[in-house]
């Protein structure tokens, strides 16, 4: 598992050659930070709860209405896009499926088909983790 850390105040950047090693290695040095700290009686302050302060005028905020209804026309538009994409991904993977039936393709041909399947099934878990 070849790792490089780099090491910036007060950031740390860690990469890997797969994305599991990183995410273990990075979850072992936090955790191996938080240990020592705790150990030495390091605190780092941060704010737990943030006050903001209500409007001086206590007139509500037109340009936040207007704001509010821009993104959620915004919203609407990448969940459309999204659903097109999905229902795209989703024909697609029947196609396959279809086509893997053959038994006249080549194992070349069939690894190809096999790996854009675990592609597009995996795009299409992502979407509707995404939706919950």
């Amino acid at each position: 598992m070849p790792m490089r850390l780099v090491a910036t105040s007060p950031t740390i950047h860690c990469s890997s050659s797969s994305y599991t090693d990183e995410l273990i290695a990075r979850d072992w040095l936090l955790s191996e930070i938080d240990e020592q700290f705790a150990t030495e009686n390091i605190v780092i302050p941060y704010p737990i709860a943030v006050k903001l302060d209500e409007l001086q005028s206590g007139t509500p905020d037109k340009s936040k209405a207007s704001r509010q209804r821009v993104a959620k026309a915004q919203m609407t538009k990448v969940d459309n896009k999204q659903q097109k994409e999905r229902k795209k991904s989703k024909s697609r993977v029947e196609e396959i499926k279809k086509l893997l039936k053959n038994p006249d393709l080549e194992k070349n041909e069939v690894e190809e088909l096999e790996n854009e399947v675990r592609s597009l099934e995996s795009s299409l878990f992502m979407i509707e983790v995404d939706d919950d």
